[in-house]
């Protein structure tokens, strides 16, 4: 049986997905942790037990097992509901703060950096302008964050749990 044909049928709406093929090639299942997800019509689907993830528009791979979305439910409504000035102006009170471990974590990231708990986008905003850093993923809970950071410019982003990154072994040089 093809994988298509090992689908539930008939739950879903049809919609096309759209998302980067170079993001999906660093992806791997958080069932089974197989590195083969293939991009159907309407999900990522795991080429090994065909569990099939979400992609939320405007084109980010949700990854995250039933488990972890329900450990991780209270902090993921949190901050989806967090109004981005709010989130922004707590990144301007503690920029002080940021701005000195910045320093010191941009010494430690070249090649392709995973940004755990990226929010909107801030530490994304200086891996992308470091010349030693040739690609910036960011990684959080919430999908309100990663669509601001989505609007900021960025594309490599997956809702996801820091518990469990959906990152296949040895694609990145770094974890900020």
């Amino acid at each position: 049986r093809s994988l298509a044909s090992r689908l539930p049928r008939g739950r879903f709406h049809t919609r096309v997905v759209r998302m980067d093929l170079d993001l999906l090639s660093l992806l791997r299942c958080v069932k089974c942790g197989h590195p083969r997800l293939v991009l159907s019509a309407e999900h990522i689907v795991c080429a090994a037990c065909t569990a099939f993830y979400d992609v939320q528009p405007p084109g980010i791979p949700r990854l995250i097992t039933h488990e972890q979305r329900q450990r991780n439910a209270v902090h993921e409504q949190q901050w989806d509901k967090m109004p981005l000035a709010d989130y922004e102006h707590i990144c301007r009170e503690n920029g002080p703060v940021w701005q000195a471990i910045d320093a010191v974590a941009l010494k430690y990231c070249s090649g392709s950096v995973l940004e755990v708990c990226c929010g909107h986008g801030r530490f994304l905003d200086l891996l992308t302008r470091n010349p030693r850093v040739k690609r910036a993923v960011g990684l959080d809970i919430s999908v309100a964050m990663l669509r601001a950071a989505w609007n900021k410019g960025h594309r490599f982003l997956i809702q996801g749990s820091a518990d469990d990154a959906p990152i296949q072994s040895g694609d990145l040089v770094t974890v900020a």
